[in-house]
């Protein structure tokens, strides 16, 4: 195969996006071996070959998507609306590299694309409104964005932002949640960061939730003679505070709603606050 073609299908898909022609289309061409006419051998054709501006192309990404006004909540139904700017990094201004832009509104729960758009892009700039689906269920989901020439690259290179979306019963579902909930876990803190045995140390508990959220609980700590040596409860925000000895040799476990939780390591030595 010719190069000067394949350089021309390069250059088309840099400065002529409109082809839809895409580096990765042409990746085998590059990478295969060919056989020539004319007992011409076998011969690969490296990246390395093309001409130097042409490979800097290739190897930086060169647009950059921003998108204004996209909220981190909705309800199913509402209309989401978009301000959309397509930058040529190398200019800082609205690129004129691609003049289509992609768009996924993705489930990431089930991780499908909900909806497909594709937007014409008027020197980078454009603007979108869709309405979510009145039936969507309440869920995390992402809005993501793309043009041909930045599927070239990786794709942490796209426009990628999550949102969530509560249903139109969403109200009904916090309650079911409020009942499912317990206690997953029970974080200790210790001002200075060590828990010295023999001194005073001030520590802080924090009991979350299995959703992640602050969880107010009754709480023991008792040590490895099985001796109850504090009684707590974490507040609405799922914080407790109280000063602590321990004592040497002795183990201690934290216990709350019919589970155990470990202590930080008792030092002997080191300093308290």
């Amino acid at each position: 195969m010719n190069k000067n073609l394949i350089y021309l299908f390069l250059i088309c898909n840099s400065f002529f996006p409109c082809f839809g022609i895409t580096f990765n289309t042409l990746k085998p061409l590059l990478e295969n071996k060919y056989t020539k006419e004319c007992n011409d051998s076998l011969r690969e054709i490296p990246i390395s070959e093309l001409p130097e501006k042409l490979q800097i192309v290739l190897k930086e990404p060169r647009e950059k998507i921003e998108i204004d006004g996209l909220k981190p909540y909705y309800l199913a139904g509402e209309n989401i609306e978009l301000e959309i700017f397509v930058k040529n990094l190398s200019i800082k201004t609205g690129t004129e590299i691609s003049n289509t832009l992609y768009l996924d509104f993705i489930d990431l729960e089930k991780g499908k694309p909900l909806k497909h758009f594709i937007i014409r892009l008027n020197k980078g700039k454009a603007s979108m409104k869709f309405q979510i689906d009145n039936a969507l269920i309440t869920g995390n989901y992402l809005i993501r964005s793309y043009t041909n020439w930045m599927r070239n690259f990786s794709e942490k290179e796209f426009y990628s932002k999550k949102t969530t979306i509560f249903s139109q019963t969403y109200q009904r579902e916090l309650s079911q949640i409020s009942k499912n909930a317990h206690l997953d876990t029970i974080k200790v803190f210790v001002e200075g960061n060590k828990l010295i045995e023999s001194l005073n140390n001030r520590l802080i508990i924090k009991a979350i939730n299995n959703f992640d959220e602050p969880r107010q609980t009754s709480f023991q700590i008792i040590s490895s003679e099985n001796e109850n040596i504090i009684k707590g409860e974490t507040d609405s925000l799922g914080m407790a505070y109280f000063d602590f000895t321990p004592i040497p040799s002795l183990k201690y476990t934290i216990k709350a709603e019919n589970k155990s939780f470990p202590f930080p390591k008792i030092e002997k030595f080191g300093s308290t606050l």
